[in-house]
């Protein structure tokens, strides 16, 4: 069978039981998420996790106890090469719905919602906080009944303390309980490469977490959690 997804499919397909049949679950690069029968490509339901129209979603979901994890991220960052742009409303988030029906269980965002700061040169609106976008898998840690999620940088100013960071969230409610910034005041939209009126005035280095935090026991019997950023910092 070939199903026709509602975008291009980056992030991994995950298979879980689901009833009779298992169910093939993925996000799609402008915001929805499917759902599937794995052994005839039928459609069960699709909803659309996130509204703003840079959204895409890379990460791959996690599953636990009938309920889905889907981390969003957006291409914003690159929109705002346009002078005219509005810039910048996405917030990276986490959503959690039910495997069975696609309903809503919680939803989580790592920045509050975006106001608007001003305008630019061009004319153009500016707006934060925004950014922090989830671009890998979220990492579930039973013992605890928390969710690790690493979040990338902000795109205006002024940064929170979310963006670069990795963000614990409570698995039943979506309440974040932590989080651990490894680089302050990272505000970066591509708009910087040339100094265009959409970089913020204060650009930070784009060191975005781009992988999943691995949780492990260290020698000391310590369970530990570990992440990949671009500046090679863990």
């Amino acid at each position: 069978w070939l199903f026709q997804a509602n975008g291009p499919v980056r992030s991994a397909i995950l298979d879980v039981p689901n009833g009779a049949h298992d169910s093939l679950l993925f996000g799609d690069q402008i915001g929805w998420f499917s759902s599937i029968d794995a052994a005839t490509g039928k459609a069960l339901w699709k909803r659309k996790v996130e509204e703003q129209e840079a959204s895409r979603l890379t990460g791959s979901p996690v599953t636990q106890n009938g309920v889905v994890f889907i981390p969003a991220a957006s291409w914003e960052e690159t929109r705002s090469v346009d002078a005219h742009y509005p810039c910048c409303t996405f917030r990276g988030s986490v959503t959690a719905l039910r495997v069975r029906d696609g309903s809503v269980v919680w939803k989580s965002y790592m920045v509050d919602p975006p106001k608007k700061t001003g305008v630019n040169s061009a004319g153009a609106v500016q707006s934060a906080p925004s950014g922090a976008g989830i671009w890998s898998a979220p990492t579930i840690d039973a013992k605890r009944k928390l969710l690790y999620v690493t979040t990338g940088d902000n795109y205006s100013l002024p940064a929170t303390v979310t963006s670069d960071a990795l963000v614990a969230i409570d698995i039943k409610t979506g309440r974040i309980v932590w989080s651990q910034q490894t680089i302050a005041g990272d505000a970066y939209t591509s708009a910087c490469r040339n100094r265009a009126p959409n970089c913020p005035s204060e650009r930070g280095p784009d060191y975005d977490f781009g992988s999943s935090a691995l949780l492990l026991k260290s020698s000391s019997g310590r369970d530990v959690l570990v992440a990949g950023q671009k500046s090679g910092i863990v």
